[in-house]
């Protein structure tokens, strides 16, 4: 075969996974007391069972806007897919005024995530946005996030049990989200302050809280693969109601596989 026929060697694909920003302690020691980022080992062995090679993403504190705009289009143009990372609490919608006082590096987080998010919509990438991602996502196309839990119980987020918290959602029908489970109700972790109420224009709800009707899954039904869960499914719950991750990331890597005919199977 000559080089000219010679195909083009496969390989696994690379999927971007935006970290948590981790606000340094000044009474620590050495590197403990600089800000920083971190990433939960469950979306790193998530990425290996996917046969994926994950690639961390992350920003320098302070970086502005436009910064920020070029930072994420060199490292998407990288990517078959990216993953919007839990953690934490968004600051700022598109356009909205920066609060004072705002935390440096959650600031950069946001302006940084964005970013990202546009840069592989460009690219008609896969995306998956996890609780706080989820939320970016529905920001992002103009939506709005109200308090997740307005009454003392517990709801959508428990403190002291953080992702063993857990709720029932109903499975919109039809929709490739309830066909990989076997009943319309599923059970699935919670852990998150703010939830969405309706979604926006251009998103198809995939899955409602079954106790407030908030919107727990959402997709865009234009795009290639845009999805948001407010659960974590990289820590899915073990018990017969409970929704397993295979939906969630088997929908990512159909899409990645379209993509692009280098990618390994």
């Amino acid at each position: 075969m000559s080089d000219g026929a010679r195909r083009t060697p496969r390989r696994p694909p690379r999927i971007g996974l935006t970290l948590r920003a981790r606000a340094g302690d000044p009474g620590g020691r050495g590197a403990d007391r600089a800000d920083g980022w971190w990433l939960q080992d469950a979306l790193l062995r998530c990425c290996a069972g996917l046969g994926a090679l994950a690639w961390p993403l992350a920003a320098p504190r302070g970086l502005d806007a436009v910064g920020c705009e070029a930072l994420a289009q060199a490292q998407v143009a990288e990517l078959d897919a990216l993953i919007l990372a839990g953690g934490g609490d968004l600051l700022v919608a598109p356009g909205m005024h920066v609060p004072a006082g705002a935390d440096p590096l959650a600031l950069t987080r946001d302006l940084y995530e964005y970013a990202l998010l546009a840069a592989a919509r460009g690219r008609a990438l896969p995306v998956l946005g996890i609780c706080r991602g989820a939320q970016l996502l529905h920001r992002a196309a103009g939506g709005e996030l109200l308090p997740a839990d307005a009454a003392s119980t517990p709801l959508h987020l428990d403190t002291g049990r953080y992702l063993a918290h857990h709720h029932a959602v109903e499975l919109a029908p039809g929709t490739w989200l309830a066909a990989g489970h076997a009943g319309a109700i599923a059970e699935v972790n919670s852990a998150h302050r703010w939830r969405i109420a309706q979604p926006s224009a251009d998103a198809r709800v995939l899955a409602r809280c079954s106790l407030d009707g908030s919107v727990e899954a959402f997709d865009f039904p234009d795009e290639r693969c845009t999805i948001g869960v407010m659960w974590h499914p990289e820590c899915a719950l073990e018990h017969p109601q409970a929704l397993a991750a295979t939906p969630v990331f088997g929908r990512l890597c159909a899409s990645w596989r379209e993509l692009s005919p280098t990618i390994a199977d």
